[in-house]
């Protein structure tokens, strides 16, 4: 388990504040949410799902298409990093975890919705 609340406060902690992100920062958080909004849809978390129309704003919020997004280096690391979690923590802890921090109510990046 410290491994996972590790990762999850250097993932808080990463996110600068919506008005000082870059065009590489919102690229970056962007790419990270899809990879996140593609695995959910695959696996789907019951009280958080994928929230297409925030899925849409954060592609438009990023300046990047979703094709880019997919293509980066963030998606692929976090691709990684949510595939390696639910290996070693399982599905039920994952879905507490990823989707709370890309929760749409609270980051422009989100894509998730609490039900």
């Amino acid at each position: 388990m410290r491994h996972w609340l590790a990762l999850s406060a250097i993932i808080i902690t990463a996110a600068p504040a919506a008005a000082q992100m870059t065009a590489a920062d919102k690229a970056h958080w962007a790419a990270s949410a899809m990879a996140e909004a593609d695995h959910y849809r695959e696996r789907p978390c019951t009280h958080w799902p994928v929230d297409e129309a925030a899925v849409r704003k954060v592609v438009a919020w990023s300046g990047r298409s979703l094709a880019e997004l997919r293509r980066s280096p963030s998606y692929a690391s976090q691709r990684d990093a949510i595939i390696l979690l639910a290996r070693q923590f399982g599905a039920d802890k994952t879905c507490d975890a990823g989707p709370a921090l890309f929760d749409a109510a609270t980051k422009p990046y989100g894509v998730f919705r609490q039900r």
